[in-house]
């Protein structure tokens, strides 16, 4: 089901799939996120959820009765970051960024703090500015990363980190199991 840009009113696409009585409906959702949680709850839930999820704009959109009553209690998606995370990198970021900003981080924030952290730690070991120098260095990092695991840079030079299949359970975001620990 491709749903239109701009579209507001999802219940239509969602009742059209309910019909056909899936065991899951898997969602790949952007700016209808909002649209997509208020039309599952509109329509009654019940069909598990799975796929990549913003369970924040999730329980934006959602009663807090309906997430209380466990109507998202089967979903399940796949994160690199949830600020329910149990790690305590995560919980002193996260914990640190709403004292300054007010707001849980996001993915990116995520991202752009750890890139930052990055280029830090080339920039220490290489002991220069260089860039010729710090990108050396960055091709031989091994750094921890709050999410899990540790930055090292594979032969295309990209640093992995750890996914989360993370849900809502008893009303709350939760990270059910991690992948690559």
């Amino acid at each position: 089901e491709t749903v239109a840009k701009g579209a507001t009113d999802l219940a239509p696409s969602l009742e059209r799939l309910k019909a056909l009585q899936p065991a899951c409906i898997v969602t790949l959702l952007g700016v209808s996120s909002g649209a997509f949680f208020r039309a599952y709850e509109q329509t009654g839930g019940g069909t598990p959820i799975a796929g990549r999820i913003d369970f924040t704009a999730a329980i934006a959109n959602l009663s807090p009765r309906f997430v209380a009553a466990g109507g998202l209690d089967r979903a399940a998606g796949i994160s690199v970051f949830t600020p329910s995370a149990p790690e305590s990198g995560v919980r002193a970021f996260v914990a640190s960024y709403r004292e300054k900003y007010g707001l849980a981080p996001t993915l990116r924030s995520v991202f752009a703090f750890a890139a930052t952290e990055l280029v830090v730690d080339a920039i220490r070991r290489a002991k220069s500015d260089d860039p010729v120098a710090v990108q050396q260095a960055l091709r031989s990092t091994q750094m921890p990363s709050m999410l899990g695991g540790t930055f090292a840079m594979d032969e295309h030079n990209h640093s992995h980190v750890m996914m989360q299949i993370v849900g809502i359970r008893g009303g709350a975001l939760a990270v059910l199991e991690q992948a690559g620990k």
